[in-house]
């Protein structure tokens, strides 16, 4: 008897603990955003293309437009930018209403900034569902899919994307890299690739860096860690994968420039952001 007593206790213990951190980290979320800019120079950045600036937006998750401290839409107002790109998750199983994303494409279009889209992998796992919707919303407000397609929205400037590997592979746990077709999708995008010229690629993945290097890409955007959620660099894992490399911020590894947005939204299995406001980066090229 006394040990099973000493057994609920310690189980109360555990349970009360988890509880409290939990309290703690709720209230310590103050669900802010901020804006992130980045500047890239290149000797392929020509003069028309000198200042040209680029809003990326990933890991939406469906969050509303407005944050404690602003609202997204301003936000992208005040950075001017050229186009907007999206690199995945704007939608995830909790998904009921798509007005947050309406609004936003909505915006975009009002503004006349070109907005292109790549998946992620909850529009992958939601591919027969929820996804369908999001695209023809998608459709109906000009949002341009890039996946496996390459477009040139300014001569020397090129955008392509890949759509998210868990269309076609699950995602371990996240124990290892999901590469799907990934590969596939990047032989595809060789054809017709022209070095002369920059070359920018939209893949929700930023685990896949090395692929990308691989295929000569010059700037990649990325997302899915959502930064960790927590301001923790040292712990071994991100919300949605562990022992990340690259998980946050700006990488330059020779030939290929990674971007990885800490997103905007939230995993709902860990609805709090503590110490890593949601973000938008901006990118402004320079002619070297």
């Amino acid at each position: 008897m006394d040990d099973m007593k000493r057994f609920v206790r310690i189980i109360a213990y555990i349970l009360g603990t988890i509880a409290i951190s939990l309290t703690v980290l709720q209230l310590c979320n103050t669900d802010d955003f901020s804006t992130t800019n980045y500047s890239y120079q290149s000797s392929k950045v020509t003069a028309a293309m000198n200042g040209y600036k680029i809003v990326q937006v990933s890991d939406v998750h469906n969050h509303g437009v407005h944050y404690r401290n602003t609202d997204l839409l301003g936000a992208i107002d005040v950075a001017n930018p050229n186009l907007v790109v999206c690199t995945g998750d704007l939608i995830d199983s909790h998904t009921k209403s798509y007005e947050n994303l309406i609004a936003l494409f909505e915006h975009c279009q009002q503004k006349s900034y070109p907005v292109y889209y790549v998946s992620g992998n909850h529009e992958g796992y939601e591919k027969k569902g929820r996804t369908l919707t999001l695209m023809n919303y998608m459709n109906q407000y000009g949002v341009i899919n890039a996946e496996t397609t390459r477009y040139e929205p300014i001569a020397g400037l090129t955008i392509s994307g890949l759509r998210d590997p868990a269309f076609v592979e699950s995602d371990h746990g996240y124990l290892y890299p999901c590469e799907g077709d990934v590969k596939a999708q990047l032989t595809t995008l060789d054809n017709g690739f022209d070095s002369s010229k920059l070359n920018i690629l939209l893949s929700h993945r930023p685990e896949l860096y090395s692929l990308y290097k691989n295929h000569g890409y010059d700037l990649v955007y990325s997302g899915h860690t959502h930064g960790n959620q927590m301001g923790f660099t040292w712990t071994p894992f991100t919300v949605n994968q562990f022992f990340p490399k690259h998980f946050v911020g700006y990488y330059q590894e020779k030939p290929t420039s990674m971007i990885v947005s800490r997103g905007l939204g939230y995993s709902y299995s860990m609805p709090f952001r503590v110490l890593c406001n949601a973000e938008i980066t901006v990118t402004t090229f320079l002619k070297a």
